[in-house]
């Protein structure tokens, strides 16, 4: 063979190779904006669910409209994906969002799927308010006797808290509850062991630990039960041709950690395929809470110390100034010299 017939075949193998990357790299910069794109829809369909589900009582409460949340996310949903007329189309895009979760001030709930009783479709359902609880076992001592009790503490965003022991329950701001029961003997054998910091659980002791455990609890349970029916998402999805494995994304539990202070609006979206020429497929993660739809209000009240320190709506110390002050954003608290409160961390 020639060398001419060499620089031919040469120059055909590169020109091969060089389609093929170029095919490629124009597919990664589709699926590249598709993402994009995408991004923009499930984030939009948040913050339009959030919009219209709070019904605001006062500054420290809020109801929700579960309903009004399902539908307005969809509907968005639906529109962004161009599938508004087409009953497949959005059958299709429901099974690849396993749950939405919505925390609120004592607990939260989840929109979860179910099959059908013909097991030909799939229905979504809201579940019953899941409380943030947690069973501890504490060693109390009732005169000369001690023994190991179950107590049930439901905790809430704030400080207000519930524990069951011995079939009652105490209902208050956690470092106010041994002023409300003094009288009862029996839960203030129980305070004494919850609220000295060397015993196994001290989640009375101080604030440090209680906002601490608190906050590890409300992650724990959130995380759990959001686990918990992604999981069963699978068995269902599989019903549906889907194999993709649904679970919840590893960055969720930090999210989680960070955004439950607040009425928040959490979707997960996994495995939906990004189109032709790629196998490649689409999942996020989108978080909407109610601070990004009503103007987030900081408190600003003088302290004992005579300093002056900005709070969230919800803190103890706002609900105890007889003299507040509104402001919109951080910079206009620090322009008048308060600094950030370091218990509820605004």
């Amino acid at each position: 063979m020639k060398p001419e017939h060499f620089l031919v075949i040469f120059v055909i193998f590169l020109s091969v190779f060089f389609v093929r990357v170029n095919g490629n790299v124009k597919t990664l910069v589709k699926v590249d904006d598709r993402t994009k794109e995408y991004n923009r829809n499930v984030d939009r369909a948040c913050d339009d669910a959030m919009a219209n589900m709070l019904e605001y009582a006062d500054d420290y409460s809020t109801s929700l409209n579960l309903q009004s949340c399902q539908e307005d996310f969809f509907k968005s949903l639906y529109a962004s994906f161009g599938v508004m007329d087409s009953p497949s189309g959005q059958e299709e895009l429901q099974h690849y969002i396993p749950i939405l979760l919505v925390t609120q001030n004592d607990g939260f709930y989840i929109l979860k799927h179910t099959l059908a009783p013909d097991k030909a479709t799939s229905i979504m359902q809201w579940t019953q308010k899941i409380p943030y609880t947690y069973t501890y076992t504490v060693t109390v001592r009732n005169g000369a006797q001690t023994g190991a009790y179950k107590v049930i503490v439901a905790y809430t965003m704030g400080d207000d808290v519930t524990i069951h022991y011995q079939g009652m329950s105490y209902t208050g701001a956690w470092n106010r509850l041994s002023s409300i029961y003094s009288f009862d003997s029996k839960f203030m054998n129980l305070y004494k062991v919850l609220s000295d910091s060397s015993s196994v659980y001290p989640i009375l002791s101080n604030r440090y630990t209680f906002t601490s455990m608190r906050n590890s609890v409300l992650q724990y349970v959130v995380t759990k039960k959001a686990n918990y029916y992604v999981n069963k998402h699978n068995e269902i999805a599989k019903a549906f041709g889907i194999n993709y494995h649904f679970a919840v994304p590893v960055s969720a539990t930090d999210s989680f950690a960070r955004t439950i202070s607040d009425v928040t609006l959490m979707a997960i979206y996994q495995g939906y395929p990004l189109g032709k020429g790629t196998k490649e497929v689409y999942s996020r993660y989108s978080v909407s809470g109610a601070h990004l739809i009503k103007s987030t209000k900081y408190y600003v009240c003088k302290a004992s110390n005579g300093y002056y320190y900005y709070h969230l709506a919800n803190c103890e110390f706002v609900k105890k100034s007889a003299k507040i002050t509104k402001y919109d954003s951080k910079q206009e608290c620090a322009s008048v010299g308060a600094y950030p409160c370091k218990y509820c961390n605004p």
